[in-house]
């Protein structure tokens, strides 16, 4: 079984190795490719690996089940790529696109301890931790009108003047460009920066955006579903801007969301999604059947916008796949007669040291994922790097 997804979770990695897997980092999967066999009566392939995982056109892994969990436009874009390379899949890949009615903006200059600037490393050591910005969503308010929003910590990291001026609007009219380039270089100096935080609004938009795959620059290319209550977020934006005070910045393209859902979405049948309800990709040559082995389990699989953070939505639809998953993989061994390994995990896994290690000797595993993207039409690059001690890896939690 191979699966990778955008996120790293570390805990569930010791898990996993604990159990025998092979946890393989720092690579990408291109595309994956259907093997041909000949099949029993039943339709079933003994012995052999069904899925070829290409992570580039020259290496690949061997798998029976293989799970996309890479994000709405990173499994998207597999798909996209796998169906070049002759895997059929249902013409409704792409649509049903939705950015959870998500609008973006950030209000400054308030008179108001809104505190919502990201530290440095110099001011991380000398500010108190009772004193530090945070956390990254700071407050919620839900609207009769349908519709959420919530405060935000800026990241120091984030492009200020980008937000500030060149690809937004402000509001109240008058000196808005000139105040975010002033404001920069406050920051930048040292000097206090105007009171300031992020504002996010979440709602229902019409889940009628399009993904698409430009086969020239080898990119997805995607267009945002309608937002009928945009109007109205703008409105209690502006509510929000005449009670602390300050102006009020909105990005001029709606493409900036963090809550993006759909393009793989699961439906009863071919025509209208791309998945059925367990999160199998559909075979769109024979009605109802499905392509063995393959599955989605993230984001891409939710059909629409929900209106709040889909967090918990995303989290029930992944444990819904998981457990026709298991049952699946159940069967398909009992079928193939394939020698897999059964071992008990620890629910409370530890690394055990040799005896011939010294005490003061320390295991560490390091850690590096980095999310490349685009921001208003610029490519943007986060790096997370982290040391994890073995030794206390029971831990985490804290």
């Amino acid at each position: 079984m191979y699966t990778y997804s955008c996120s790293l979770y570390l805990k569930l990695e010791l898990v996993v190795m604990q159990a025998g897997c092979v946890v393989k980092t720092g690579c990408q999967v291109h595309y994956v490719v259907k093997k041909s066999y000949e099949t029993d009566q039943n339709g079933e392939i003994g012995g052999k690996r069904r899925w070829l995982v290409y992570l580039n056109d020259m290496d690949y892994i061997n798998a029976d089940f293989v799970i996309l969990s890479a994000g709405v436009f990173g499994t998207t874009a597999t798909l996209f790529n796998s169906q070049m390379r002759g895997l059929k899949l249902s013409k409704a890949l792409g649509s049903g696109f939705s950015c959870n009615g998500n609008t973006v903006a950030y209000l400054c200059g308030s008179n108001g301890h809104l505190n919502g600037y990201g530290l440095d490393k110099k001011q991380l050591s000398k500010i108190p931790i009772q004193a530090r910005p945070g956390p990254s969503i700071s407050s919620s308010y839900s609207s009769s009108l349908g519709f959420t929003i919530q405060s935000a910590v800026l990241l120091t990291a984030y492009p200020y003047l980008l937000f500030k001026g060149i690809t937004t609007f402000g509001w109240p009219t008058g000196y808005w460009f000139f105040h975010g380039i002033i404001d920069k270089l406050k920051h930048l100096i040292g000097s206090t920066s105007s009171q300031a935080v992020v504002l996010l609004a979440m709602g229902h938009d019409k889940s009628d955006g399009k993904i698409i795959f430009d086969k020239e620059t080898n990119k997805i290319i995607f267009s945002p579903p309608h937002d009928p209550l945009l109007p109205q977020k703008v409105k209690a934006f502006q509510k929000i801007t005449k009670k602390f005070g300050g102006i009020l910045f909105m990005s001029r393209f709606r493409s900036a969301s963090v809550h993006l859902l759909g393009g793989c979405n699961a439906s009863s049948d071919s025509s209208d999604g791309v998945c059925n309800p367990n999160g199998q990709v559909f075979d769109p040559e024979v009605p109802g059947l499905v392509h063995q082995g393959l599955y989605v389990c993230d984001a891409s699989l939710i059909p629409c916008s929900v209106g709040v953070n889909p967090c918990l939505t995303i989290a029930a639809a992944a444990e819904h796949v998981c457990k026709d998953l298991v049952n699946n993989v159940l069967k398909y061994k009992t079928k193939t007669c394939t020698n897999y390994v059964s071992k008990v995990v620890d629910q409370n896994p530890h690394i055990e040291t040799h005896d011939t290690l010294k005490s003061s000797e320390t295991s560490f595993v390091s850690v590096k994922e980095t999310l490349r993207g685009y921001i208003a039409g610029m490519p943007c690059t986060a790096t997370l790097r982290m040391k994890i001690n073995l030794q206390t890896s029971n831990n985490f939690d804290d």
